[in-house]
C-alpha cells in the first residue's frame, strides 16, 4: 500500500468535512421570563416556514421549569431566518388566546418585545452567515 496515497486522501477527506462545518453555525439561544409547566418549542424558520409547524432547526423541552434556559441549534446554513418560540403552557397542543385576543401561551421572536400585533417576517427576521451566535430573548405572556 502506497502510504503517500493513503495520507493524500486522508488529508482530502479531512478538507472536505472542515469545509462543510465552515459553511454552517450554532445558534445559542437564551431564554428568560420562562414560567414552569407545558411544552417550549424553540426554532428558526424560513420565510416559507414563517408561521408555521415546520422548522430547519429545534428543540423541545417537555415539563419546562421556571426560568432561564438555553438552547444551541447546531449547523445552521447560511441565511435569512425568524426565531420562533412558542411556550405551550397548559401542554393542550393549542396556541391558546384570551377572549380579547391575547396570547395565553408565551412566545418569543427577535425584536419580539417591540411587537404591537402579530408579527410580520421584516420584523422578527435576521440573518446567519457561517460564525457562531446568540440571540437573548424574554418569553412573553401578554394575557397574564
Amino acid at each position: 500500500m502506497n502510504t503517500t496515497s493513503l495520507a493524500g486522501g486522508m488529508l482530502c477527506s479531512c478538507l472536505v468535512l472542515m469545509a462543510g462545518q465552515a459553511l454552517a453555525a450554532d445558534i445559542t439561544v437564551n431564554l428568560s421570563g420562562i414560567r414552569a409547566g407545558g411544552t417550549l418549542y424553540v426554532g428558526i424558520q424560513t420565510k416559507d416556514q414563517f408561521q408555521t409547524a415546520a422548522t430547519t432547526s429545534g428543540k423541545r423541552d417537555e415539563e419546562v421549569s421556571a426560568g432561564a434556559h438555553t438552547y444551541r441549534l447546531r449547523d445552521v446554513a447560511p441565511g435569512i431566518y425568524s426565531l420562533s418560540v412558542w411556550h405551550d403552557i397548559n401542554g393542550n397542543g393549542a396556541f391558546d388566546v384570551s377572549p380579547q385576543g391575547l396570547p395565553r401561551d408565551g412566545f418569543a421572536f427577535v425584536n419580539g418585545s417591540a411587537l404591537m400585533g402579530p408579527p410580520t417576517w421584516d420584523q422578527v427576521s435576521f440573518e446567519v452567515n457561517d460564525d457562531d451566535f446568540s440571540i437573548s430573548e424574554r418569553v412573553l405572556y401578554p394575557a397574564e
